[in-house]
């Protein structure tokens, strides 16, 4: 089978009332991703139903594995550092399809108990798969799309810069886009991913993740690891505009002002 694209989900199912978060999951993924690989990476301290149920979906591709404890973090972060690394050691065996894409989520909500995002995401981020792949297809300029970007106006764009040279062993032309994609739900055209997993250092897989807050950030996945995309000289595209990771509202034409720049650049 040659796959449409590839889903990394960072799963956290601390009890058996929790699998019915990641049941919706591949519920979903079964009716509107059955053409994709998925790739899951499960939190240490998950319950074992969890892993019973993912076993449940055989008629599914679905790689998935525990992560290693020593390289835990308080968030999503060792979820998708594993799900990733599960793609980095298969990809050799699957072959994907011209406008492929990469889509990234988790397990939101499970540690809050809240409902709210849970029941917003699915039918307006993994069941809205044609209209947000149409639109990166339709957008030449763009390698990403978040339902929610915020403006970062004190991003450490030298520090992020220089992470993602220790990571990447190709070369990044382009200065980082000061933004993040709010609650770490993105999609990413797969030729864009695919160049910078060929080419990515084995110690993203091996150390505790490193970001701008330093080794072990939280926010790495939500703030940090989009920007290869934009270093490689793509643009972010978005439904909304939200707060940031210090819950500060900005305004939005500060972004488009600091998008206008980095294009004539």
């Amino acid at each position: 089978m040659t796959f449409k694209g590839v889903v990394f989900y960072s799963s956290y199912i601390p009890s058996e009332t929790d699998v019915f978060r990641g049941e919706k999951f591949l519920q979903t993924m079964r009716s509107h991703f059955s053409d994709y690989l998925i790739c899951i990476g499960i939190q240490v301290n998950s319950c074992h139903k969890w892993i019973e149920k993912i076993l449940e979906y055989d008629d599914l591709e679905i790689i998935h594995r525990v992560s290693d404890e020593k390289l835990y973090v308080n968030s999503d972060v060792v979820g998708y550092q594993m799900a990733i690394k599960l793609f980095y050691e298969n990809k050799k065996n699957y072959k994907f399809q011209k406008n492929s894409y990469a889509w990234f989520g988790h397990t939101k909500g499970v540690t809050t108990k809240s409902m709210e995002y849970h029941n917003w995401v699915f039918p307006n981020f993994w069941e809205n798969r044609d209209t947000i792949e149409k639109r990166l297809l339709d957008k030449k300029e763009a390698g990403c799309f978040g339902s929610h970007l915020s403006y970062l106006p004190d991003y450490n764009t030298k520090k992020i810069k220089s992470i993602w040279d220790e990571y990447y062993n190709g070369v990044l032309d382009y200065e980082p886009i000061k933004y993040m994609y709010v609650n770490t739900f993105f999609v990413i055209k797969f030729e864009i991913f695919y160049k910078m997993v060929s080419q990515i250092n084995e110690k993203f897989f091996s150390q505790k993740i490193n970001g701008v807050n330093g080794e072990g950030d939280r926010y790495f996945f939500e703030r940090d690891f989009i920007h290869f995309v934009d270093m490689m000289g793509y643009q972010p595209i978005y439904d909304g505009f939200g707060a940031n990771v210090s819950w500060r509202r900005v305004n939005e034409n500060d972004y488009y002002s600091h998008l206008s720049k980095w294009i004539k650049n």
